[in-house]
């Protein structure tokens, strides 16, 4: 195997890249959908064909894909991986809901789409989630995923070690900023309480143990803010995903 440094790629929904620079001055690729209605939240089937024709050309690496909105992303994203996986994924809300509106995939019920829906899936390991909202997890859904929630986080210190063992495959790391505490970075929704830190240790750990095949980010922040504090989100987030972008660059990611 040989080493790479992965691709960069940027997906424009909202707009709100616009106003962060953390991608400016390194090479990376601009992917506008902002031409596309009915993706905000939910996305049908039509739309979500023309994401997948346009992402469809794009390397394996790390796409930033814009607001927590948008997670659905992730599943379309996926589906494009050719070999038996794991999905990691950090978020403060579990994404397994069943859709309120029929076959229409949401930002809230991708993970249980790609359970179903991508056949190399193998297994799913979610962190952060607030502990509340695991009792809404579907009990058969449960027993098809790993769980780390933000309390049981906070308890255990070794809680990445013990994570990292349980990882079965090559894996794809999938990372809504709403699981960080709002000092990290500020989001359009509730968010726990994880640091920058917790997801660069995963990320060593887990590239020390198997092969990375991919990553996305999200949890753009798209409301205005206070008066007095126009640009503060931006800022905040433009640099936690700079150094997000640092950490998953400075794992190894190898090709055979």
């Amino acid at each position: 195997m040989t080493e790479f440094k992965p691709s960069l790629s940027i997906f424009d929904f909202s707009g709100v890249y616009r106003f962060q620079d953390f991608y400016k001055g390194v090479g990376h690729v601009w992917v506008n959908f902002t031409d596309l209605s009915g993706v905000n939240g939910y996305c049908d089937q039509e739309a979500a064909q023309v994401i997948e024709e346009r992402a469809k050309k794009l390397e394996e690496g790390i796409h930033y894909i814009d607001g927590g909105n948008y997670h659905y992303v992730s599943f379309l994203l996926l589906k494009k991986i050719k070999t038996p996986f794991s999905l990691v994924v950090f978020d403060h809300h579990t994404d397994m809901m069943t859709s309120a509106f029929g076959d229409l995939l949401s930002c809230g019920s991708w993970i249980r789409e790609a359970l179903i829906g991508v056949e190399n899936l193998k297994q799913v390991i979610l962190i952060g989630v607030d502990d509340e909202l695991e009792k809404t997890i579907e009990p058969g859904d449960r027993k098809k995923i790993i769980l780390y929630t933000e309390g049981e986080i906070r308890k255990n210190q070794n809680w990445a070690a013990k994570a990292v063992k349980q990882i079965e495959f090559p894996v794809y790391f999938s990372i809504d900023k709403d699981v960080f505490d709002p000092r990290e970075a500020m989001t359009d929704w509730d968010q726990g309480t994880m640091t920058l830190d917790q997801l660069e240790l995963f990320c060593i750990l887990a590239a020390e143990k198997q092969e990375i095949l991919g990553a996305d980010v999200c949890g753009e922040r798209a409301f205005q803010e206070k008066p007095g504090q126009e640009g503060l989100g931006d800022c905040k987030n433009s640099a936690a995903n700079k150094r997000i972008l640092k950490t998953l660059w400075g794992i190894p990611w190898k090709k055979v």
